[in-house]
């Protein structure tokens, strides 16, 4: 579940 999340920190670009 958190896994999506982490990936969208990690990008750093789909969050913002």
């Amino acid at each position: 579940m958190s896994q999506s999340r982490l990936v969208i920190e990690s990008n750093g670009v789909l969050e913002h």
